[in-house]
């Protein structure tokens, strides 16, 4: 309750409580769920937000994915960042529909920087590129692995990413990270 009203948001709407890491969204918490026990863990991110109507319960033949930015990388193949979002989709949606419903939801200030953006399915890290008239919920469906639902995936640039802790290799982001060094005497 506390939490609706520091949102300002009127009584009787319902919230979702989030885990997020790097771009992705790991666990979407029950109602009856209690998060205390994460005080444990400082790397975890907590995200609380109203359930748009939506995206609240839905019907057959429907499904909500979760959409999250992404950018090839050479080390692990892609690379999440940004905020993870939630989408519904119908049987009849195609990968167009869908990527008009985004760009309409996100209103991207650079139009025609969002037209190079491309969609794909992501599982295990893996991208795999679609049609735009491909039928979201059935490619979904034959990408879902066991007990892990695939996740919809927007490839472009990081506009936020260090520059420091990148390095271009073909075309791909190369992460570089901190290693031990051994010195000999």
């Amino acid at each position: 309750e506390d939490v609706r009203v520091k949102m300002a948001l009127p009584e009787g709407t319902k919230l979702r409580i989030l885990e997020t890491f790097n771009g992705k969204v790991q666990k979407i918490f029950k109602a009856h769920e209690s998060v205390e026990w994460l005080h444990d863990y400082g790397h975890i991110t907590l995200r609380v937000e109203a359930v748009p109507a939506e995206e609240d319960e839905p019907r057959a033949g429907e499904r909500i994915v979760a959409v999250q930015h992404f950018s090839k990388d050479v080390v692990m193949s892609t690379r999440a960042f940004g905020d993870p979002f939630f989408m519904r989709v119908t049987e009849e949606d195609t990968f167009a529909d869908l990527k008009a419903r985004i760009r309409e939801k996100l209103q991207p200030a650079e139009e025609d920087e969002f037209d190079t953006w491309k969609i794909a399915i992501l599982n295990f890290q893996r991208a795999s590129p679609v049609e735009d008239t491909d039928l979201v919920i059935a490619s979904l469906k034959k990408s879902d692995s066991y007990r892990l639902s695939s996740s919809i995936g927007l490839e472009h640039k990081d506009k936020n990413a260090k520059k420091s802790e990148s390095k271009s290799s073909g075309g791909h982001s190369l992460r570089v990270r901190d290693a031990p060094i051994k010195i000999y005497n």
